[in-house]
């Protein structure tokens, strides 16, 4: 295991930027509203409206805004300065949004909307670039997900904080006359947005610039669009990460349209269920790396989905007139667990994603890519308001009433909606989703040698299938110890005039072997060595009659062998290493070498399976 490189200081402003962002975030998003409609005299379902088109407006500039973020070079990085324009635009604009100037009519409305517009640009401006640092940390696992468990609490402490606190806060800034609020909106307003500022600013001059050795490629438009489109799991994880906010802003919605009518629960139990459930999910997140140093990711993934079932489930079966608001708060507390153990692993999925595209396309688009992440969050609140205004329309919802007509059938079938798409999300994870063991660590492992070796990823998309050859295939070959089974393996690339002295080839693979063992993971070993005596990069390959103790993670034999040799230049046995471990992981490809009949078939499975990174 790698040591970590990540300070105290580090992790703690990192999370004070989260926390003081989404203070922002849930300030705009829980009382803007309120304030257009009490001291602009705008209409509720005009304004919601204009809220919405703005969102789904917003989402769509996401990936442009990566784009851009992406092709920025400056000496600093090409994230902080963004975070750092970002934050003081924010910081302008949202306060300018909670001020109210001496404006009437459509000129008062164009102020305020012209405000929330240039509000949520800016917003995105710092949001995109503060999230694509996470990949920016490192590839040790570990530190990856202690920095994406961070900031993912500290966002619930500050949206919680806000939510629970804004209205006494606004109350108590309120100097002149507590029967118009407006000034306590605006001082509340300023003192957030002069807090989220500092806050960045801190963040920004305490995080280490990491990978300053690193060459970003520039790329176009265009290829930015190629970029996403060949990153399958990146197209796996944004639709996983769709899916989930849909059915928060389903729960949400109707938790709020429901649980406060008098009749059903009263506000003092709305707030202990709202109250246990954040608690839940901030100890979630700070448990995330725990978790997962207990199980795998793979596995946690999948108990996410059962306990948010399980949640939903329950609640479903509740009576939202006579149900035991205690029972109701549990089993809320069950699917918020689910949901932020959920959220936590696709922010880190969405880091792997990054080295993936790198390592597959050659170049490096963490804002590209983490711009998906607000994307998804803004389209998925969207389609959930539209779901969630039909389910509200089922209930025969009559406004100032207090009652639904079918508010039990109503609120039943949005949490039945809700569990359809948590299945969708975790058959989506197991059959595309392939980021997970040990093989895939390899790669990780790989694209950190070629960086603090100044290594570049070159044109590496052929490398495997201009590497192989069936003359270097064994089938069913024999042997009793590694020995007997390399031996005709370098034998094999000799005849092939791959290497030029046998001698010096087995001296250096002997002395690699001597310092780590060949064996990887799931009956696979991957010896390698390089040298001046190798002509150009090659893998010979043997599947054994008998497998082998070769010192493999799991602890499992090796049956399936694959030779590397490549020259000595610092970066193609890396390049090489890494491309195969990719395809490796793919999900029974191993098997259909195992059970392949000749050498040309294993070598066209292999050419198969390495066109999915082309």
């Amino acid at each position: 295991m790698k040591e970590s490189h990540i300070s105290l200081s580090e992790k703690i402003t990192f999370g004070l930027g989260a926390m003081s962002k989404d203070i922002i975030y849930w300030f705009i998003g829980a009382y803007l509203m309120l304030y257009l409609t009490d001291f602009y005299g705008m209409s509720a379902a005009f304004i919601g409206f204009i809220l919405l088109i703005g969102k789904i407006a917003n989402a769509f500039l996401d990936p442009f805004l990566g784009y851009a973020i992406d092709n920025t070079t400056t000496r600093f990085s090409k994230f902080k300065p963004w975070i750092i324009v970002g934050s003081l635009l924010t910081a302008v604009t949202v306060t300018c949004l909670f001020y109210k100037p001496n404006l009437q009519g459509s000129d008062l409305a164009l102020y305020g909307l012209g405000f929330y517009f240039l509000t949520i640009i800016a917003y995105s401006l710092m949001d995109i670039p503060f999230w694509s640092l996470i990949p920016n940390f490192g590839t040790v696992g570990k530190d990856r997900l202690i920095m994406t468990a961070i900031p993912r609490a500290m966002t619930v402490v500050g949206g919680q904080f806000i939510l629970i606190f804004g209205l006494f806060l606004i109350r108590k800034l309120t100097f002149n006359s507590q029967h118009d609020l407006s000034e306590g909106f605006f001082m509340l307003a300023a003192g957030c947005a002069l807090f989220f500022l500092i806050t960045q600013l801190v963040m920004c001059f305490t995080l280490k610039t990491r990978r300053q050795k690193f060459k970003y490629a520039k790329f176009s438009i265009s290829k930015a669009f190629e970029l996403i489109s060949k990153n399958d799991q990146l197209l796996a994880t944004i639709s996983i990460m769709v899916l989930q906010q849909i059915a928060i802003g389903i729960v949400n919605s109707s938790l709020i349209f429901y649980f406060l009518q008098e009749h059903v629960i009263t506000a003092k139990h709305f707030t202990i269920i709202m109250s246990g459930g954040a608690v839940i999910q901030f100890l979630t997140y700070i448990l995330l790396p725990k978790i997962i140093g207990l199980i795998s990711r793979k596995a946690a993934f999948y108990i996410s989905g059962i306990l948010m079932l399980c949640g939903f489930i329950s609640m479903i079966f509740l009576s939202l007139t006579t149900g035991n608001p205690i029972i109701l708060c549990i089993s809320f507390c069950f699917a918020n667990c689910g949901m932020a153990l959920m959220i936590g692993l696709t922010t880190a999925m969405l880091a792997d994603c990054v080295d993936y595209g790198e390592f597959k396309n050659g170049i490096r688009s963490e804002a590209l890519i983490f711009s998906l992440q607000t994307f998804s969050a803004k389209l998925g609140t969207g389609i959930a308001l539209f779901m969630s205004g039909l389910s509200i329309s089922a209930a025969a919802y009559i406004p100032r009433e207090i009652t639904f007509v079918h508010q039990e059938f109503s609120f039943r079938l949005a949490l039945v909606i809700v569990c359809l798409l948590i299945l969708l999300s975790l058959w989506i994870y197991s059959r595309y989703y392939k980021l997970n063991g040990i093989l895939f660590k390899s790669m990780l492992s790989t694209l950190e040698k070629l960086r603090t070796s100044d290594g570049m990823i070159h044109d590496i998309q052929k490398l495997i299938r201009y590497a192989i050859d069936e003359s270097n295939v064994l089938l069913k070959l024999k042997g009793e110890t590694l020995e007997e089974v390399l031996s005709p393996l370098v034998s094999c690339l000799a005849r092939s005039g791959i290497i030029s002295s046998i001698s010096e080839f087995r001296s250096e693979l002997n002395r690699r072997l001597k310092v780590t063992p060949c064996g990887i993971a799931e009956g696979i070993a991957i010896p390698h060595a390089r040298g001046e005596c190798v002509k150009r990069p090659a893998i010979a390959i043997a599947v054994l009659e008998k497998p082998l103790d070769l010192g493999s993670f799991d602890g499992k034999k090796c049956d399936l062998i694959f030779l590397i040799a490549s020259p000595d230049d610092g970066q193609t046995h890396l390049n090489l290493l890494g491309r195969l471990s990719l395809v490796l992981n793919e999900q029974g490809f191993a098997d259909s070498l195992r059970h392949a009949g000749t050498a040309r078939e294993v070598v066209t499975r292999i050419a198969r399976y390495a066109q999915h990174f082309d």
